[in-house]
């Protein structure tokens, strides 16, 4: 693997395709096959979706959610990786280095490390941390309350769906096989960008992907800089606190859990089109819907 930038996400965009899958002969941390994702306007579209063409489906809402610490409770997972690497190597981690690693990009957390004394370079620093995370991973995935009820209500509702994760995709693979359900349409995780959170590439890349305004989109994080990159990226923000507090603040809406929420609470959060579609857009796009059939 090439040595990265700290502050980078990754190693580049990959292309798109149709369904999230994990390499069984790549190494964690290692860019395998691209994240799949249906296209929009294709032969098969997302769950219950309705529209008059391409256009009238950008018109539909869609939410971007983040993995850890947002839909499983991970984070704990990443930061006795990190421990175990520090303590290994003579070093402690410092009670800003715990705050700093809640929601950071896996590059961030290497330079976290090394900062407490492990001397390994960052590529080695994060594949050791991603090993150790999809080994408890295939032990216990811990879903946050709500989250799963809220990822089914969203596909009875016909909303679309993004996994938007710093995690690489091995690590993002057994979450999503874990859900028992096709709870995404597209899955964009941390080693197919060039900048990590808090940059917003990562969401900008997942609602460019589902083909929605990223105005049309509900970003749900939990930390700093997750909540940090929903904001930048110009999307509706959820801020759902796990480790970290979260202030209020009039930028975001602040909810303590998932837990009792359904999907018409979370669309209620999406402000309407800005620009709704005039009469003789909606003629058009009929008109592409009878041509495409």
């Amino acid at each position: 693997m090439t040595t990265m930038d700290p502050a980078a996400g990754a190693h580049g965009a990959a292309e798109p395709d149709s369904a999230i899958e994990a390499s069984s002969t790549a190494q964690p941390g290692s860019v395998t096959q691209p994240v799949s994702v249906t296209q929009p306007g294709s032969a098969t579209q997302p769950h219950g979706i309705s529209g008059t063409g391409s256009e009238a489906l950008a018109q539909e809402p869609a939410v971007l959610w983040d993995m850890d610490g947002t839909i499983v409770d991970t984070e704990p997972y990443f930061t006795d990786a990190v421990q175990t690497l520090v303590t290994a190597a003579g070093g402690s981690l410092s009670a800003q280095d715990h705050h700093d690693l809640v929601g950071a990009n896996l590059w961030t957390l290497a330079a976290i490390a090394a900062r407490a004394g492990v001397r390994s370079d960052a590529d080695t620093i994060v594949n050791t941390v991603n090993q150790a995370v999809q080994q408890r991973l295939q032990q216990h995935v811990p879903w946050r309350p709500g989250a799963r009820e809220l990822l089914l209500d969203l596909r009875a509702l016909g909303v679309r769906t993004a996994l938007v994760t710093m995690s690489f995709r091995q690590v993002a693979h057994a979450v999503v096989a874990s859900a028992g359900f096709d709870a995404f349409d597209v899955v964009v995780t941390g080693d197919e960008v060039a900048r990590g959170k808090p940059d917003p590439e990562a969401h900008l890349l997942a609602a460019t992907r589902l083909g929605v305004p990223i105005s049309r989109c509900l970003v749900i994080e939990d930390s700093p800089p997750g909540v940090a990159a929903g904001v930048a990226s110009g999307a509706t923000v959820l801020a759902v606190p796990s480790q970290v507090p979260l202030p209020e603040d009039p930028r975001w809406t602040r909810w303590e859990s998932l837990a009792g929420r359904c999907g018409r609470d979370l669309l209620k959060l999406i402000p309407p089109p800005a620009h709704p579609f005039a009469p003789h857009e909606l003629a058009q796009a009929r008109e592409l819907d009878t041509n495409l059939i």
